[in-house]
């Protein structure tokens, strides 16, 4: 078994990375005062909605197995993770729009 250095520093990496970005974002909406009860409504009913994308794409992936694909135990997870985390931030962005929006 090899350690594959570039993907060991791209995970950690990019964990520290996430992270840094959370607590900077963070510290900025909180001087701002950004961070208020319609910004955890948004947040939350956007999880709510991510997690009803993730259980369809898990359906999706156990279509591919009844149709003969088969894919790493790495793969599925992190696209899991990928689908999981991209919807979340997608629909928060779009229910903050439709929300700030009186159009």
């Amino acid at each position: 078994m090899s350690i594959s250095i570039g993907g060991m520093l791209g995970l950690y990496g990019g964990l520290l990375f996430g992270i840094f970005g959370w607590w900077y974002g963070r510290k900025k909406s909180r001087e701002k005062r950004g961070l208020d009860e319609l910004h955890v409504h948004i947040w939350r009913k956007a999880r709510s909605y991510s997690w009803y994308v993730t259980i369809v794409f898990i359906y999706i992936l156990f279509s591919f197995i009844l149709f003969g694909i088969h894919m790493s135990s790495a793969m599925v997870l992190g696209l899991l993770m990928l689908v999981h985390i991209a919807s979340w931030a997608f629909i928060g962005i779009a229910l903050t729009i439709k929300i700030q929006n009186p159009n």
